[in-house]
């Protein structure tokens, strides 16, 4: 059997792409730059080109660029949305971002997901100029002003995950609500007892403020004897070393005397135990320590680390992605998505 002719394979190539959503941002390369990015000569490549011409994937422009034909985009019927998440290591965003893609990877949208380094970054324009609509996970640093009203725009379709932008009028999901929270703080009182601290390593967000803001309501209302070890990473940077430092001073210098304590993440939690592991305190016998939220890996950790895992949001992105797909500029539907059934865990790191 002969082998498909080279263009065929470019072909081929060039619409994967399209179909995955992977020219939502940008424009379509010419055919020089096609033949340099898959390796072919230009003539292949300019065959190719008129292949995808003919069969009406794309068209020619007035003034020679390539664009996605008008047709084939509604033959696909596919809704192009942008996850944009901030470019810093951290387990709970490939996590979020994995959750976000399995739950709509059944449905006609195509998922891009995208990292940008600062709010002012290009890369948050373009998303909301070109795409459907945008899931935005807001970074550690102060929103700019200009980026709010970008964020407003009635032009623009975008859902805040992982944090409560409310107050400025965008919808937003919220995965860990409050009663979900006040669960896990019950389950650690009942068994440690009312000497509990919160340890916080991750920089200040929406977030990270609306949880320390929970705790120390709820320590106060319950009589819980606590305090507050906040130490925030500057934005785009790890927060386990700084725990495993922070935790480490902490024990060492014999600075607290709970017997529990209360992380604001996963991450934070993983730099704390690994601190205690260091200088032989026993977690979950001598000490506990728990995460406000936690990702499925967390139990095959050792120990295993207690908390509240990623709750089923399906319904909430679906919510979303109906407006993104419709005609609608307004969204009509609570500001506040909330994910409705906790997912508690209760593990090893508070000897259970």
């Amino acid at each position: 059997m002969a082998p498909k002719p080279k263009y065929q394979e470019v072909v081929k190539i060039i619409t994967r792409r399209i179909n995955a959503g992977d020219y939502c941002l940008k424009s379509l390369p010419g055919e020089r730059r096609i033949a340099d990015i898959t390796g072919v000569s230009y003539m292949t490549a300019r065959k190719a080109v008129n292949e995808l011409l003919n069969t009406g994937v794309l068209e020619r422009q007035d003034n020679g660029t390539l664009n996605i034909h008008p047709h084939y985009n509604r033959k696909l019927g596919k809704t192009h949305v942008v996850l944009l998440y901030p470019s810093y290591p951290s387990h709970h965003l490939n996590q979020c971002r994995t959750l976000i893609s399995d739950n709509l990877a059944d449905q006609d949208a195509a998922i891009r997901p995208m990292q940008y380094t600062h709010w002012d970054d290009p890369i948050i324009l373009e998303a909301l100029d070109n795409a459907h609509g945008v899931i935005l996970i807001a970074n550690t640093e102060p929103i700019t002003q200009n980026v709010l009203n970008e964020l407003n725009s009635n032009n623009h379709k975008v859902v805040i995950f992982d944090s409560d932008f409310t107050q400025h009028n965008i919808p937003s999901i919220q995965m860990f609500p409050e009663q979900h929270l006040l669960m896990l703080f019950d389950k650690i009182a009942k068994k440690w007892g009312s000497n509990i601290d919160l340890l916080n390593t991750q920089g200040h967000d929406v977030e990270i403020q609306r949880r320390l803001r929970i705790w120390q309501q709820w320590a106060s209302s319950q009589g819980i004897n606590t305090q507050i070890w906040d130490d925030p990473s500057p934005a785009f940077t790890d927060s386990r070393e700084r725990s495993y430092k922070f935790m480490k001073r902490i024990t060492q210098e014999k600075l607290s005397s709970a017997n529990a304590f209360i992380c604001t993440t996963q991450d934070v939690a993983v730099g704390a135990i690994r601190a205690c592991h260091d200088i032989k305190i026993n977690i979950g016998k001598d000490l506990a320590i728990a995460a406000f939220n936690i990702g499925s890996d967390s139990r095959y950790f050792y120990p295993s680390i207690t908390g509240l895992d990623f709750p089923d949001i399906h319904n909430q992105l679906l919510t979303c992605l109906k407006w993104f797909s419709s005609s609608e500029k307004d969204w009509n539907q609570p500001l506040l998505l909330a994910s409705d059934i906790p997912q508690l865990f209760l593990c090893e790191s508070t000897g259970h």
